[in-house]
């Protein structure tokens, strides 16, 4: 049996020939938008009311949100264009004619096949105007996320919910909204939900945290680094109960006194006062913080005195200062380098238990394990908090990573009879 296409049309939905001919073309409606622009652009801005400009801006907002969906929705079909080009996708097409970063047009792609294949309701809300493309990228972002963690049958429940926020929320707030996500679209499952959630983003903030320091040559270094957003929002807390960035009645800061640098002047503050007893021991040394300063130059206050074994230097009236203030150990060198006092430092564990605890162990003591000794953490076999003594036949070597698995409560270890500590995943 045939089919007469431009009677009835083609079976994968094609309009007939008859209504494509009828059908605006998208080249026609897209030089009618920019003779309406052209008309806009030629009228006289400022003699407008203020009544007009509030209507005609947020008229923009929209126009700006419904023009986007169209081309996302766009980019979303035009798989061809890129076969026909010999492109490796339409964003990479369209960023070579436009003159675009690619990843930035690639993003965009991405998006048009989610709202496309995946959240026709968002899709439709941007399409309207609505939301606006970020608004909608936080939403797909959430959704796709969700849609991991639940069942399909809840994901039309939690485009709704975040659709429903996305229209009245500013993209800061929904952004706190979408981590929820999940649990707000399954109530009766919230906390087995977040506590999923919870533990996925730790471990991803553990996987990329990065810290990296660079000597700029000039007596500064460079920080850069990212880290688990509790590890910063606690750094911030401490920071600003160092500088209390509070302005001052009688008018705003200084222009030199900006939060950035008062937080930076709170960081040198804050590492001066950690008290060395509560930080980790490696080996003795290896979180010592060291300045070396000859008997001359401590008595002369001239020259300059070394910072721990690398090149770097600092003023010998801010080691004397440091020496008073900071806990950190000095070591003054006589005329022949020998050190002529050493300051020390105590632990948990006296210095003593843990050289016994790390010579009778040799190395981390997980089973398989064979990070040395020196690099390791001592750990009490019986919880301290637990009535578990300080005592060496009470303590074992743990590499940090098992140091955390032993507290890890998807782990259960138990002590083989060789001293080993053996991991086992909870079912």
């Amino acid at each position: 049996m045939g089919y007469a296409t431009d009677v009835t049309g083609r079976l994968d939905g094609t309009p007939p020939v008859s209504e494509r001919d009828a059908m605006p073309s998208l080249p026609d409606t897209l030089a009618a938008i920019h003779r309406a622009l052209d008309e806009a652009e030629a009228l006289p801005i400022t003699a407008r009311s203020a009544q007009e400009k509030e209507e005609s801006l947020l008229g923009l907002l929209r126009a700006e949100s419904r023009i986007t969906s169209l081309r996302l929705r766009l980019m979303a079909a035009s798989d061809d264009v890129a076969a026909a080009h010999g492109s490796r996708d339409v964003a990479a097409w369209l960023a070579a004619q436009s003159r675009q970063e690619y990843g930035a047009v690639r993003r965009d792609l991405e998006l048009g096949r989610a709202l496309d294949a995946r959240w026709p309701k968002v899709s439709s809300a941007l399409a309207d105007g609505r939301i606006d493309p970020v608004k909608a990228q936080i939403a797909v972002d959430a959704l796709d996320s969700t849609a991991e963690v639940l069942a399909e049958e809840h994901w039309a429940a939690a485009e709704d919910a975040i659709l429903e926020e996305a229209v009245r929320r500013r993209p800061r707030a929904l952004r706190a909204v979408a981590r929820a996500l999940p649990a707000v679209a399954t109530p009766d499952c919230a906390d087995a939900v977040a506590a999923s959630r919870v533990e996925t983003e730790e471990e991803h903030a553990r996987r990329v945290t990065r810290l990296t320091l660079t000597p700029q040559g000039d007596g500064t270094s460079r920080i850069h680094g990212i880290v688990a957003t509790s590890v910063a929002h606690r750094l911030k807390t401490y920071l600003d109960a160092f500088t209390q960035p509070r302005r001052a009645e009688s008018g705003p800061p200084a222009p030199f006194d900006r939060a950035d640098r008062r937080r930076g002047l709170a960081l040198g503050e804050l590492l001066e006062r950690i008290d060395p007893t509560a930080l980790p021991d490696h080996g003795g040394d290896a979180t010592t913080v060291v300045v070396t300063i000859t008997e001359s130059q401590l008595r002369d206050r001239l020259g300059a005195a070394g910072l721990g074994l690398d090149a770097e230097q600092l003023s010998v009236g801010e080691a004397r200062r440091l020496a008073c203030e900071a806990q950190i150990v000095p070591v003054v060198l006589g005329g022949a380098s020998e050190p002529l006092d050493l300051g020390r430092t105590r632990r948990l564990f006296s210095p003593a238990q843990r050289k016994a605890i790390r010579l009778r162990d040799g190395r981390c003591r997980a089973e398989g394990c064979d990070v040395d000794a020196v690099w390791t953490e001592v750990h009490h076999r019986d919880a301290w908090s637990a009535g578990g003594p300080t005592n060496v036949s009470n303590g074992v070597c743990l590499c940090g990573h098992h140091h955390r698995r032993i507290h890890d409560r998807n782990y259960e270890h138990t002590y083989l009879p060789s001293g080993e500590v053996r991991f086992h995943r909870r079912t």
